[in-house]
């Protein structure tokens, strides 16, 4: 951690820990020693030092239109990087299908993607892509010929189809499914034979030329009427997943028409299934006034999220009178001052919740029962970059490999480091519309059309310099009563085969007109053939002499900077010497 040592002749101060952005309101002159006032391209690493952020490449590109929607995963044992563009539907630069253009979410479901967008609902298995038609319920079972039997699943708003298991007598050859005025009888089958029937649409009747053998279940009808209520489903924009042991189904939010409205998937025959929406199978959260806007997975429950109060949900079972057990999700108040303002964009950091509202990032630390102390800001050290800024566009990005919460709004990133709690902001050449990772790998959709994949080997953003830059506090070095002259400086940098940095100062008496450059380059072993070759190399971290003088100085803020094509720059401390002089007048 950072030290101080006084006495009558030169002191050092020395920075061992770098902990990120502070732009509170306390002021500048306020921070602790290793805090920045300002500070972009720059990050902070697991042990506090701080490290020119590496770089990212194009790896595809399409017509200049945002990037909808990014995803990068296995697909059955298909490795798959699929994106929206346009209406048009990619898989690593090959078009696979096309959507309206619109806000996209994608979710895999069964060895499928599942593509959303409040206009359509799609399906890609890594060589088909279609429209999700919409399982087929099982309305009934064990059926007598006159149409009697046992409910068995609810109709799928997804389709107008349904079917009907009947048990044969032996001698009735007339049946009756459970609607009339169907549109069309589509198939009966017989012991899992197709068979010929004379169809009665109108009072929903089957006659057979012959009786059909007496079985349990034997007889199988399936018929249409009308085209179910798609639209109560393909509204949504957004996703969530969640069973208990499992995640065995899906819940969409996002319906302009319904905006507190979650809607549900079901077990189709008992199997998982995305394409199984029962009609009630919903849960209104709330007033229908204000939509829901995420929906996040904490241990065995929901957190439900609208732009500034919070509810929860739960599985529970219920029995009815006849004994059916009926699955709920009913929702509880959580929070009233909190929520969350943009879509479908909340993380899981270390098990909490991660949301963002009006009073900035929140934390939700107890999700058992309501309670205004449940939600803790953690934001307050960049509250001056939140203030303003439109907090319902931003994406968001849970990269575990680093512990590393990715907020982005146009092309800044605001990173929160939730494994050393350090702030540190990237200001990069594109606008963010997606961000994903896969197997500790970072990719970025942009707003004309491209695919970047961040990468911790480059040196530059698509080939365009990283400029970095630090700003520290002003350090009054615990007296600022006193004058102060600065002496000497070391700095102690990581070897990289090319590094460099520029240093300077600012103080209440001046601004430094003498910046210091240090230059260090290594052996590269970039073009070296090394086959044949054995070799062993050290290369310690080297402290660096700078002379930087400022004089008579109650306060200091030192700059340092890399804005240098292809260079790598980790700084492991920084030393200051200074003397005291009188006091201020």
């Amino acid at each position: 951690m950072a030290y101080m040592i006084t006495d009558s002749g030169p002191s050092m101060t020395t920075i061992k820990s770098f902990l990120g952005l502070n732009m509170n309101e306390t002021g500048e002159t306020q921070l602790k020693l290793g805090e920045a006032s300002k500070m972009k391209n720059f990050r902070i690493t697991k042990d506090y030092k701080l490290d020119k952020m590496y770089g990212y490449d194009e790896i595809y590109s399409t017509e200049n239109k945002p990037v909808r929607a990014n995803w990068v995963g296995l697909l059955g044992s298909q490795e798959v990087n699929v994106y929206v563009v346009n209406g048009k539907i990619y898989n690593k630069g090959t078009e696979i299908g096309t959507i309206t253009d619109d806000i996209t979410s994608i979710f895999e479901f069964n060895k499928s993607l599942y593509f959303i967008n409040g206009h359509e609902y799609k399906k890609w298995n890594g060589t088909t892509f279609s429209n999700v038609d919409g399982y087929i319920p099982k309305v009934k079972i064990a059926t007598t010929p006159a149409g009697v039997g046992t409910d068995y699943e609810p109709i799928n708003l997804l389709t107008g189809k349904k079917h009907q298991t009947f048990s044969a007598d032996g001698t009735s050859t007339e049946f009756y499914i459970v609607e009339a005025d169907a549109t069309s009888i589509d198939s009966v089958l017989v012991d899992g034979v197709e068979t010929t029937v004379t169809k009665d649409l109108t009072n929903g009747k089957i006659t057979f030329s012959t009786a059909p053998a007496q079985g349990v279940d034997n007889v199988d009808v399936y018929w249409t009427k009308g085209t179910g209520n798609r639209n109560n489903v393909l509204n949504n924009y957004y996703f969530a997943k969640y069973g208990l042991a499992n995640d065995t189904r899906i819940f969409l939010y996002g319906n302009t028409d319904a905006k507190n409205r979650v809607v549900f998937s079901d077990l189709a025959d008992g199997v998982p299934s995305a394409e199984y929406f029962p009609a009630t199978n919903f849960v209104d959260v709330g007033s229908s006034n204000t939509s829901v806007t995420d929906i996040s997975r904490q241990y065995d429950r929901l957190i439900i999220s609208k732009e500034s109060e919070t509810y929860y949900s739960t599985y529970e079972q219920i029995v009815d009178s006849s004994n059916n057990v009926i699955i709920t999700f009913p929702t509880y108040p959580l929070n009233s001052s909190h929520g969350m303002l943009a879509k479908g964009q909340g993380q899981l950091l270390d098990n909490y919740v991660t949301t963002i509202d009006k009073s900035g990032i929140i934390q939700w630390l107890s999700t058992n029962t309501k309670d205004e102390r449940n939600a803790s800001i953690i934001s307050q050290r960049i509250a001056q970059w939140l203030s303003g800024k439109n907090l319902n566009k931003v994406v968001t990005l849970d990269y575990q490999e680093d512990k590393e919460y990715w907020l982005a709004i146009g092309k800044q990133v605001m990173i929160y480091n939730y494994g050393n709690s350090t702030f540190y902001l990237l200001e990069l050449l594109h606008k963010v519309k997606t961000l994903t990772s896969y197997n500790s790998e970072i990719y970025m959709g942009t707003d004309d059309g491209k695919i970047m994949k961040f990468d911790k080997d480059l040196t530059t953003y698509n080939g365009e310099i990283i400029s970095a830059e630090w700003h520290s506090g002003y350090y009054d070095f615990e007296v600022e009563y006193k004058r102060k002259t600065m002496r000497t400086l070391w700095i102690t940098l990581k070897p990289w085969w090319k590094t460099s940095l520029v240093i300077n100062y600012i103080s209440d008496r001046d601004t430094g007109t003498d910046e210091k450059e240090i230059e260090s380059n290594c052996f590269s072993y970039n073009d070296w053939s090394y086959a044949e070759y054995t070799y062993n190399t050290i290369n310690p971290v080297k402290p660096f002499k700078i002379k930087l003088k400022a004089k008579k100085f109650s306060f200091l803020q030192l700059i340092i900077s890399n804005k240098k094509i292809n260079e790598r720059l980790t700084i492991d401390s920084i030393s200051i010497q200074k003397a005291y002089g009188g006091n201020v007048k």
